[in-house]
């Protein structure tokens, strides 16, 4: 029995419980020899947006909207604070804020030797819970073998309120938003990295939910478990994540998530600058991790 068995479960039916208190946070060119080709940034940022954009069950890309807090177990506390308080940084620079350290936890991280067993022990105990943006996705929680799995739980009607009439075609009367999402991390599969390496990738994971099944594009802290590392090199949030994070917290979220996306491929585009496309993300291209319905 995993010694952590008891404080996972308390913190998941705390985690699972439902969503906190909402607090609002935000809310063809031609070119010469060496010159980047519009249309071809654009087409590689949106392969990059469609890799890290998943949409939920409303067809929908979902964000936080309140305050986030996050409990973290299976490492030193010094570490887990370390690790929490640079999660709250990522999250600040998009307008998202750190609750107080008496907060009821919304992101829990597990790190343990065997993620596989506490998955399972989790999907057992909370089965209509976890399953509610889908099976399949459940499933694959349960049984992939990522060094890194997560989970999120999504509110389709943006918390209290509830949804909206919509007014047009375009705009819809559902904005999902998470209400809680659960990382459990391979223990042994961490070797090699840093604290904030891990840190950063955790972060994206957290704060976006990124779509598991699909081959994380070479150019995002995602694909650092999946590619040597360069010599001297240490894993970071790239400008294409950070971008990407910047899209998705400004974009609105009663929009379908064709127009979701094509927004924050017009944001990133404009942060960017002239700075040079991503490499091509190549998206769904893992044999047998296509999603079922």
């Amino acid at each position: 029995m995993n010694p952590l068995a008891a404080p996972i479960v308390a913190l998941s039916l705390m985690v699972l419980a439902g969503p906190c208190r909402a607090i609002d946070a935000t809310e063809s060119s031609q070119t010469l020899e060496g010159i980047v080709v519009t249309g071809r940034r654009d087409e590689a940022l949106r392969r990059f947006v469609e890799s890290l954009a998943q949409t939920g069950p409303t067809g929908q890309l979902a964000r936080w909207n309140h305050a986030i807090c996050t409990a973290i177990v299976g490492i030193e506390p010094a570490q887990a604070e370390r690790m929490a308080q640079r999660i709250a940084d990522v999250a600040r620079s998009i307008g998202l804020i750190r609750a107080s350290s008496l907060c009821r936890p919304s992101m829990l991280v597990i790190v343990v030797p065997d993620p596989g067993e506490v998955a399972a022990q989790l999907a057992g105990k909370y089965p209509v819970r976890l399953a509610h943006d889908g099976r399949w996705r459940l499933k694959r929680f349960v049984e992939t073998n990522q060094p890194v799995r997560w989970l999120a739980l999504t509110d389709p009607c943006g918390g209290a309120g509830g949804c909206a009439l919509p007014n047009s075609h375009i705009v819809l009367s559902t904005k999902p938003t998470f209400t809680a999402i659960v990382v459990i991390v391979d223990a042994g599969r961490l070797p090699g990295y840093s604290l904030g390496e891990v840190s950063d990738y955790l972060s994206l994971v957290a704060l976006s939910n990124p779509p598991s099944e699909r081959q994380p594009p070479t150019d995002s802290i995602l694909s650092m478990f999946d590619r040597p590392r360069p010599p001297g090199a240490r894993y970071e949030l790239t400008q294409y994540d950070r971008a990407f994070l910047a899209g998705l917290y400004k974009v609105s979220l009663e929009l379908n998530g064709r127009s979701q996306q094509t927004s924050i491929v017009s944001r990133m585009n404009k942060s960017l600058g002239d700075g040079k496309p991503p490499a091509d993300a190549s998206v769904d291209d893992r044999p047998g991790n296509q999603p079922q319905p």
